[in-house]
Formats: structure tokens, sequence, C-alpha cells
């Protein structure tokens, strides 16, 4: 009996202190946010109060592409980690160049994430949504930010408007009166059918819509308020 009651008092000994330790843990984790979060948005300035930032690191056919005046940002926690990532949107920018960045601060530096023509947050699963097209082909990648500024590709698919495609289709729907033949599908990158890959997304996402992220003018009451 007095063993019993021994064991139970080391047990419960051994319960208070992994409580103790779980929440000094979470408490080191949220001050590190916080103190990365402060860091990043001083950073975030800085480039964004630059005269000029080299959106290509080769040759732009865009002539005021460089200029940051021309720049609207967002600056807001994309992935749920507590530390705040900046969006830039160049209006300046031609079709070659993406006319979206995504950055993200890692390790005292600030490392561009994506480069695109826009994209979807869904706020609830913090998965984005990247989807474009050209010359015919339409495509699209639900990413997942990592902390150390790596994307994920968790959901992806790949279509068509060329009829020849038409046998192949997994999936085919009408987009502003075209038909878009489907014939690709993949989850974490390996490939599948139009119904697990709607299956997955329905799970993954949590949410029919995406959160619409507003986009502010780069000025300098603008980069003190919403910074």
């Amino acid at each position: 009996m007095n063993r019993m009651k021994k064991s139970k008092k080391i047990l419960s000994l051994i319960l208070i202190a992994a409580l103790m330790i779980t929440g000094i843990n979470i408490k080191t984790v949220k001050t590190y946010a916080k103190d990365t979060n402060k860091k990043a948005i001083t950073a975030y300035r800085k480039l964004l109060s630059k005269e000029k930032y080299k959106w290509r690191e080769d040759y732009s056919s865009a002539p005021d592409v460089n200029k940051t005046k021309n720049y609207k940002f967002a600056c807001i926690d994309l992935n749920g980690d507590g530390i705040k990532e900046l969006v830039v949107e160049n209006p300046e920018a031609c079709w070659a160049d993406g006319s979206v960045k995504i950055f993200r601060y890692v390790k005292g530096k600030v490392k561009k994430v994506l480069l695109c023509h826009g994209f979807e947050w869904y706020k609830k699963s913090k998965i984005i949504l990247v989807d474009d097209a050209h010359t015919g082909v339409y495509w699209g990648t639900y990413y997942k930010i990592k902390n150390n500024g790596k994307t994920v590709k968790k959901v992806e698919y790949s279509g068509t408007d060329d009829k020849s495609y038409k046998k192949q289709a997994k999936h085919k729907e009408k987009i502003y009166g075209m038909t878009i033949y489907y014939t690709s599908y993949k989850i974490n990158g390996k490939e599948t059918s139009y119904k697990k890959y709607k299956a997955a997304l329905k799970k993954m996402l949590k949410a029919k819509k995406y959160t619409k992220i507003k986009l502010y003018k780069n000025r300098e009451d603008n980069r003190g308020l919403y910074l």
C-alpha cells in the first residue's frame, strides 16, 4: 500500500515537472516570436524606405520596376507563427518580372519566399494559393510557408485549353467561356485523381473563401501605420 502511494507521489511530481517545462517552452517560443517580429518589421521598413530595390536579378524591360515609391505593401503573419511576412506588389513590373513578392525575415535577413502575379490566402489553414495562366496553360499550387522561409507544395493542379488533351483530362470545366482540360492533380508531389484532390483540398483549407489582403501605398506615413 505504501509502495503504491509512493509510486503515485512520484508520478504526480513527474507530471508537475512536465507541465512546468511545457509552460516554460511555450513562454520561450512566444518571447522569441515577439522579439523576432520586431526585428522583421525594422528590416521590412528599411527595405521599403530605399529609393530603389532590385526587383529582378537580371534585366527587366520595365523602366520603373526598381523604384520603391510605386510599390504597395502589406505586413501580415501568413503562416501563423507570430512573425509577420511582407507582401509587396509592384505595379510597374511586367509579366516576366512577376508583380508580387512575399518576403520573410530569416536569420537576420529579409528573404524572398515567393515571386508570383498574386495569391489567395486562406487564413484559417494558413495556406497560400498561387495560380496563373499563360498561352493556353493553367496551373495552381497551394503552399505552406515554413519558419525557415522555404515553401512546401501541398496540392497542385495543371491543365490546358488545347482540345487535343481531352482524352487525357481527369476533369474539365468552363472558365470565361473556354473549356479547360485538367490533366494533372498532385497531393504532396504525388499524382492523384480529381476526386482525391477535391477531398484533400476541402480538408486542408477548412474554408471555402480566401481572406482578402489589403495593400497600402509605400509612403512613410503608411509604413508607420501598417508595419
